[in-house]
């Protein structure tokens, strides 16, 4: 199951009633988040990208943070950027991915695993250094360089794959 860019509490909700069609209104609320527990405790997997990785840290309780979510624009700001990342291609994860990636980096996440964590596989981090390929940033490097971009975390049976960023672009 993939879950697009997409704030948590839009995913838990969704939009009101009367604001849209009734066909698309409401999220998936609690039994939604119970039903998406017990598909990947049952051995399946869940992909989150960007925005969408909060709610699978929060609701699968992942041992994962996001390092850069309470940075200041005024010290970290990127609003639409290529950005260079490492892959471990040898990763099932990264199945036919270069070692070398790109990321487009728009306000979007990197992962802390927690001290200790078990069952946090790392699949792809920024690059160490010089991270921007295209467009313009600021503090890349000081606070993305070398932070994983895309985690694999363990729960029940299944895992959930975080995607800090916006791979369909």
């Amino acid at each position: 199951i993939i879950l697009p860019d997409q704030s948590p509490n839009s995913i838990l909700r969704g939009h009101a009633t009367g604001r849209m069609p009734e066909g698309f209104t409401g999220g998936i609320g609690m039994d939604g988040v119970a039903a998406l527990r017990r598909f990947v405790d049952g051995g399946g997997r869940i992909i989150a990208f960007d925005n969408a990785a909060d709610f699978a840290i929060q609701h699968f309780e992942l041992p994962l943070r996001n390092p850069v979510a309470d940075v200041s624009r005024n010290e970290l700001y990127i609003p639409g950027s290529l950005l260079d990342m490492r892959v471990e291609s040898a990763h099932p994860v990264a199945f036919g991915m270069q070692p070398n990636g790109v990321a487009f980096f728009q306000e979007s996440r990197g992962f802390e695993p927690a001290a200790g964590a078990g069952g946090v596989e790392v699949v792809a981090r920024y690059a160490a250094r010089d991270l921007l390929l295209s467009g313009w940033e600021i503090g890349a490097e000081q606070h993305l360089a070398n932070l994983p971009a895309v985690v694999r975390a363990r729960s029940g049976q299944g895992d959930v794959v975080l995607i800090g960023f916006r791979p369909q672009f």
